[in-house]
């Protein structure tokens, strides 16, 4: 009676892996998404700092906003940085690279 409800379970076309395949995907698509952001950010700031002409408010604006998302990439490129060592040391069983 019940394996019947396992075999349609198993035929859902989902992907089987392990869980460190899945995790290493869902944070290498959280940091890429806010690295992409940060660019985005960044592209706005310049674009607000440019178009400022001479208002000191505006380019403080600017410039803070370009700070913030500099920070924002070297974040999430150390990041990526971070989830692809942890994956390497997951996927090897003698713990060094």
């Amino acid at each position: 009676m019940y394996e019947q409800g396992l075999q349609y379970a198993s035929n859902t076309g989902l992907p089987d892996s392990e869980f460190s395949k899945a995790l290493k995907g869902v944070l290498n698509f959280t940091t890429m998404l806010l690295a992409g952001l940060g660019v985005l950010g960044f592209l706005i700031s310049g674009i607000l700092y440019i178009s400022a002409t001479g208002n000191e408010e505006r380019m403080q604006l600017g410039k803070r906003g370009m700070m913030y998302s500099a920070i924002g990439i070297a974040v999430g490129a150390l990041g990526y940085v971070i989830v692809q060592t942890t994956a390497a040391i997951m996927k090897n069983e003698k713990g060094g690279f």
